[in-house]
């Protein structure tokens, strides 16, 4: 059973038809009831041999019947020659019907005889003896006449010319429907009359349907109108003469007038428009189909075979000895310069000289530098970066476990150029350093949260409950202190804890809390953790610099716990922050000595806060030794990832793998010696036949072995929801300018500033 049409698609027919039922219409009329002269002119300007072929033909070939009306050149319409034949009228020809008549005979000549003929158009008539044509009985409008068949009791005739007048009064009711000529010209120039609206409501609609048609990109509406356009030209025709259609000369006259028309007269201009936007706009859409469809897929046919050769690259990175790098040179500070007045930072340039920018709201799902020691990850990346976030005015922290001397005179230099607070907190007794409390911030359970976690007095099975203990003691000695209005700092509570009294106080005995006991008075004895000179929650609120040296090499143990610390106090910081507070940059180096439960909080959790978090490493294996879960939270909580080359082979197929897998195209070719055979037997023939496949082969969008031989200065840089790319990195400051750094004095007075 066929399937019945839908609404739309019966919508659709309907429109289609809906033109020809019009056309149809106009049809019928002519060949039923064409009465009505075409009178065709005035035009003084039709080509003179248009003009003689028309003259020179008969009406009775132009037409199909004999008519009552002679054509006379427009000169001659003024002469009126009362003893004429035939009537005359100023135009180049016209082509009546004839009417014929029956009536009572009468001996008035005021009355109509009996038989009489009657030539004009629907809505007047003119009116003959038959039996003598030069009689002219007059003129009468098809009412009148009816009045006065009427009148007279003709019935019949009535009958007779009922169509007509339903056709004058279509005619004075709708005259746009079939206008008042054939001639497209002289009907389309009514839109520039007073009464232009009712006869060129097609013009009018064709307006408005190109502007809509351009403004939807709807080209097949504008097609419908160009059907309708021809419909009502074609219909036209055949209602107001069908022997036009069928005559060579009334239609040269009626082109004629279409084209000469619509080009002199200034309603015109519309078509012109009309059909040069349709010749433009198709044109157009024929080229757009060319070239997004059949050159494509020609062009992909062609190249099948051809596009092996084009994929080298991607064949050579399967070997590692033949992997190629392209050398790319830039200015970065020509670079920065150009996105400082932007919400962008500037990471590098790939290949194709394009730069690779990460916008702020980016940076606030973090940024994961990877590399081994010496592979560039400060100089090439982290510098450039701190550098774009103090001059774009923002607040920052860096937290630096190396010790790099060029980093921190950097830092500290931009942050003086700027005019910001530049905080300077380090472990080496032999340097300046502002005093930096733990103790300081938060409340009495985040403080012991900090010093527990930092300096490992957080044990697991039967050993807990030493740690529980110890909690519990150091709670209640910490609300004792504050109740007394006490400062709480290490040494503080160290004197506390050395109290005799101290047992009875915290409820424990010497063994419980001997582990806590010793912890506090190793750390208690450095004076730069004892001193609140560096407010870490002020210098947030006011985007000061703050740089912590956190020298490993100086004492590993304490680094890592103040770090811990740090973390921790950033953490609890985050709290009192809110989204729209302006983004605040942390710059973490070797970020794995902070490892804790407290770290995959803050990396995770603190972008609600703003905080920026910008982390280095050297490799997975730091991550990884901490804890499986710990490496997942670093990769899955940073958006933007700087990898450098990797010495590791299962690094470099890790990181591979996460690039994703693209396809290229392999060719195998094998040439054979052709064996020919006659009565001497089998002989090769010195001829060569090739025989080859292509096969579609996949491998990692970037190869592992990119990651193996990866040239200093070269990255691949993974950024979330976008492909993955090899990008190029520049120095910040030549050697020159290094070397001045490093052998510069680092001045620091312990009140937040540079000495200058």
């Amino acid at each position: 059973m066929d399937k019945p049409l839908s609404f739309k698609s019966r919508f659709i027919r309907l429109l289609v038809l809906i033109p020809l039922f019009y056309i149809g219409f106009g049809w019928y009329v002519g060949l039923n009831y064409g009465r009505k002269g075409a009178i065709l002119g005035p035009f003084d300007n039709i080509p003179v041999v248009m003009k003689t072929s028309l003259l020179g033909s008969s009406l009775e070939d132009i037409s199909g019947s004999k008519a009552l009306v002679m054509v006379v050149p427009p000169k001659e319409a003024g002469n009126r020659d009362q003893d004429s034949t035939y009537f005359k009228i100023s135009g180049y020809f016209e082509v009546p019907g004839t009417w014929n008549f029956d009536f009572a005979p009468s001996g008035n000549e005021m009355i109509l005889p009996k038989t009489f003929a009657m030539t004009g158009s629907y809505s007047r008539a003119i009116c003959y003896e038959l039996k003598n044509p030069r009689h002219r009985l007059g003129s009468l409008s098809v009412r009148e006449l009816n009045d006065l068949l009427k009148a007279s009791g003709r019935t019949q005739d009535m009958l007779k010319l009922k169509p007509y007048l339903f056709l004058t009064n279509m005619e004075e009711k709708y005259p746009w429907l079939y206008s008042d000529t054939v001639l497209l010209s002289k009907a389309m120039g009514n839109i520039f009359k007073d009464n232009a609206l009712p006869y060129d409501i097609l013009g009018l609609v064709g307006i408005a349907v190109l502007f809509i048609a351009i403004a939807s990109r709807s080209f097949w509406l504008w097609l419908y109108y160009l059907y309708w356009v021809l419909a009502y030209w074609f219909g036209r025709i055949g209602y107001h003469d069908i022997n036009l259609a069928f005559s060579n000369d009334g239609w040269q006259v009626i082109f004629w007038s279409f084209w000469n028309g619509f080009i002199i007269k200034e309603g015109r201009l519309f078509l012109i428009i009309a059909f040069g936007l349709s010749v433009i706009g198709f044109t157009g859409l024929g080229i757009i189909y060319l070239v997004k469809h059949v050159i494509p897929r020609k062009r992909r046919e062609l190249e099948d075979f051809l596009k092996v050769d084009k994929e080298e690259q991607k064949r050579k990175e399967l070997s590692i000895e033949t992997v190629e790098f392209k050398k790319v040179r830039f200015d970065i500070n020509k670079k920065l310069s150009q996105y400082a007045k932007t919400d962008k930072y500037f990471l590098a340039v790939l290949d194709d000289k394009q730069d690779v920018v990460v916008e702020e709201s980016i940076l606030n799902r973090h940024l994961h530098v990877l590399g081994p020691t010496g592979g560039g990850k400060t100089s090439l990346v982290i510098l450039p970066l701190s550098r774009q976030v103090i001059e774009k005015g923002r607040g920052c922290c860096f937290i630096d476990f190396k010790g790099d001397e060029v980093f921190k005179k950097y830092v500290q230099q931009k942050a003086k150029e700027k005019g910001k607070k530049f905080f300077y907190f380090s472990i080496d007794p032999n340097e300046p350093s502002a005093g930096y409390n733990p103790l300081s911030s938060g409340d009495i359970h985040s403080k012991v949260d900090r010093i527990m976690t930092a300096l490992e007095l957080i044990y697991h099975g039967p050993a807990g409950f030493y740690s529980n203990v110890q909690t519990m003691a150091f709670i209640e000695l910490l609300k004792e202190m504050a109740q007394g209005n006490k400062e709480i700092n290490f040494l503080s509570v160290k004197e506390e804890l050395d109290k005799p009294d101290i047992l009875e106080r915290v409820d424990a005995t010497a063994q419980e809390i001997k582990g806590l006991v010793a912890v506090i008075s190793w750390i208690a004895g450095i004076d730069v953790i004892n001193r609140n000179e560096l407010d870490l929650a002020k210098a947030i609120k006011n985007g000061d610099v703050v740089f912590f040296a956190l020298k490993s090499q100086v004492n590993t143990r304490l680094a890592e716990a103040i770090g811990r610390m740090l973390i921790i106090d950033l953490k609890c910081q985050a709290v009192s922050r809110k989204e729209t507070d302006p983004p605040y940059f942390i710059f973490i180096d070797e970020f794995q000595n902070l490892a804790c439960s407290h770290f995959v909080d803050v990396i995770s959790k603190v972008r609600s806060a703003n905080f920026c978090l910008v982390l280095s490493n050297q490799s997975r294996g730091n991550l990884s030794n901490v804890s499986p879960a710990f490496e997942n939270a670093i990769f899955t909580n940073t958006a933007t990832k700087v990898i450098f080359m990797q010495e590791d082979p299962f690094d470099a197929r890790f990181w591979s793998e996460k690039t994703g897998q693209t396809t290229y195209q392999d060719k195998t070719v094998l040439q054979v010696d052709n064996i020919s055979n006659d009565k001497k037997g089998a002989k090769l023939d010195g001829l060569r036949s090739a025989q080859g496949n292509i096969r579609t082969a996949v491998k990692n969008y970037i190869s592992e072995n990119v990651f193996l031989r990866l040239p200093f200065s070269k990255s691949v840089i993974f950024s979330r929801e976008k492909l993955t790319v090899v990008a190029n990195h520049e120095f910040l400051f030549d050697r020159k300018e290094r070397d001045r750094l490093i052998a510069s004095p680092f001045e620091y007075d312990n009140k937040g500033s540079s000495i200058k």
